[in-house]
């Protein structure tokens, strides 16, 4: 439900902003700001959780321990990969597609379709994953899919954009919600998973935050979208 929530809304953002700005008369402040609603209300629902009783055992960050631990880092890198490929997706996908001779309404549905279509991936994956002895092949399985997904937008003709849009988008959200049952699942506790979601979701997003920078200077050096891609 987490990862599904995710991708509607990312979903929706990518697919409407830009209609949003041409209704507004072409403000792309406004059109930005429109989306500051959906917070407000977020926090409005989330006031009232503070009036909750706290768990008098606080749990740290993450235990020291755990920057020894080769399963820890290897779901480390593992989220930090797959969240470093998908935010390069989110900030560059639309002007690629805009260097392809697309139109800047549709390069936005583009990005919507990726992240939208991540809902079956979301859903999908979780729950084959959980079915079966060895979970690798589901890992294999969406990347696969976002491999395929990366090839298609670098090769095939802008035309064929929503076939790879579709391949992408359950690619990602497959490889998202699998990264969040690594954290969740095996024998782990409620403590030892908090502490090593800390560590792989903090090391893994401080060093997914990178991407589309890098990306972006690639792009500016070599004056293409074929070396990032």
């Amino acid at each position: 439900a987490y990862t599904m929530a995710l991708s509607i809304g990312a979903g929706l953002a990518a697919g409407f902003t830009i209609p949003i700005r041409t209704a507004l008369g072409g403000s792309l402040e406004w059109a930005l700001g429109i989306w500051a609603l959906p917070a407000a209300v977020a926090l409005v629902v989330w006031i009232p959780q503070l009036r909750l009783a706290r768990p008098t055992a606080q749990v740290s960050g993450f235990a020291m321990g755990l920057l020894g631990d080769r399963l820890a880092w290897l779901i480390t890198i593992y989220f930090g990969l797959l969240s470093m490929v998908f935010y390069i997706l989110l900030s560059w996908l639309p002007a690629i597609y805009r260097a392809k001779g697309t139109d800047p309404s549709t390069a936005g549905a583009i990005l919507g379709v990726v992240t939208a279509v991540g809902i079956v991936g979301n859903f999908a994956a979780p729950i084959v994953a959980s079915r079966l002895h060895d979970q690798r092949a589901v890992v294999w399985a969406t990347s696969g899919l976002t491999i395929t997904g990366l090839i298609g937008i670098l090769v095939a003709p802008a035309q064929t954009a929503l076939v790879w849009a579709t391949i992408l988008g359950v690619g990602t959200g497959g490889a998202f919600s699998i990264g969040l049952l690594h954290l969740a699942s095996g024998n782990r506790d409620a403590a030892s998973a908090a502490r090593l979601s800390s560590m792989a979701l903090g090391l893994g997003y401080l060093f997914a935050a990178t991407g589309p920078f890098v990306a972006g200077l690639v792009h500016a050096a070599s004056r293409n979208w074929q070396l990032p891609l």
